[in-house]
């Protein structure tokens, strides 16, 4: 079971990411290159675009858990991006649904999980994150 710490400092913290990640968005002119299809809500490592690097997202670490934020651009408009992941890592440990749901509140998310884009990704071989994608800023 993970723990989750958020206290008043980690709440600035986020704040602070959501600006610079917002300031600084994936342009679809990147993103394109590295998207995929995802099938059953699961992204295992071979089916990632050979060669294909994010730029830099914002990271933090609550508790037993390592997020990964950003802000992409896709044909629809701009949309958060969230992957959150254990800590140690450890092969097929995952985190639980309520605590990316909570990730998800602190990070502005309007719908969790349930009501968003979800999926499961292998990050390395036997490991995985949660990632969680919602539509921000719809274009016009």
């Amino acid at each position: 079971m993970g723990v989750l710490i958020v206290s008043e400092a980690e709440q600035e913290k986020i704040a602070a990411m959501i600006a610079e990640a917002r300031e600084n968005y994936m342009p679809w002119s990147i993103a394109q290159h590295g998207a995929v299809t995802i099938d059953d809500g699961y992204l295992p490592l071979d089916k990632r675009i050979p060669g294909f690097e994010r730029p830099p997202s914002q990271h933090i670490v609550l508790g037993t858990y390592r997020i990964a934020f950003s802000f992409e651009e896709q044909p629809q408009g701009i949309c958060r991006h969230l992957s959150v992941s254990t800590l140690p890592p450890q092969p097929d440990v995952l985190p639980g649904i309520a605590a990316v749901a909570e990730i998800c509140r602190l990070f502005a998310f309007e719908n969790v999980p349930e009501d968003g884009g979800i999926w499961l990704e292998e990050y390395e071989p036997g490991l995985f994150a949660v990632n969680v994608v919602e539509l921000s800023e719809r274009r016009n």
